[in-house]
């Protein structure tokens, strides 16, 4: 069984410039403990045969090919910037 010990609790608070009192420190000692209790539990299930996924469900992102258009534009050479129309109105 995970326990989340106060004082590391405590430290942790003041990392994150968190002002818990004793009795918030008490109730996320047991929270936290009994989160890590569950991924403690977790850790125990064999997953030697089972592939690792990203997502849940079986999805495929699907995505055209670029393709190359040609565009025609003012080329006013201003140093090294170009002047294009207003995308903006």
């Amino acid at each position: 069984k995970y326990y989340m010990k106060k004082n590391l609790l405590k430290k942790l608070a003041k990392l994150a410039k968190l002002k818990l009192s004793d009795k918030q420190l008490e109730k996320y000692s047991k929270e936290i403990s009994s989160i890590l209790d569950y991924v403690g539990q977790m850790n125990k299930v064999n997953t030697d045969k089972i592939e690792p996924m990203a997502h849940a469900i079986n999805i495929k992102n699907i995505m055209r090919q670029d393709k190359i258009k040609s565009q025609e534009f003012k080329n006013e050479n201003l140093g090294k910037y170009f002047k294009t129309k207003a995308i903006f109105k």
